[in-house]
């Protein structure tokens, strides 16, 4: 009985391939089909977005030193330095900000900014 079982677990454990290569082989111009389809739609895609520069800067922010020494600056218990930085950070990467600098540097017409990449 042990024996029967031990050759029913073998027996199920087998995978034939060939059964699987038929199914390939009868699907291929199916499989092909979708991989070209998907492919064109892709390459539609990618060349009608309208590209996206970026660009990288280091900026020094200093806060405003005060006359008087306050209790957190003698012990370094200063934690709005934390915050001020991180307020000023967001407040440059706002799109109102961004467009104000356009417009007063009038980046608008810049030609070296208006060619596109090659």
């Amino acid at each position: 009985m042990n024996q029967t079982n031990q050759n029913l677990k073998s027996d199920d454990e087998v995978i034939e391939l060939g059964i699987y290569i038929n199914v390939i082989k009868r699907a291929k111009w199916r499989i092909l089909s979708f991989a070209i389809v998907v492919t064109l739609l892709a390459i539609m895609v990618t060349l009608t977005l309208v590209p996206k520069y970026t660009a990288t800067a280091t900026l020094l922010i200093e806060a405003e030193q005060t006359k008087a020494v306050s209790f957190e600056e003698v012990y370094g218990l200063d934690s709005n330095k934390k915050e001020y930085y991180l307020t000023q950070f967001e407040v440059m990467k706002s799109d109102s900000i961004a467009r104000e600098v356009i417009t007063k540097l009038n980046l608008k017409t810049t030609p070296i900014l208006l060619q596109s990449p090659q």
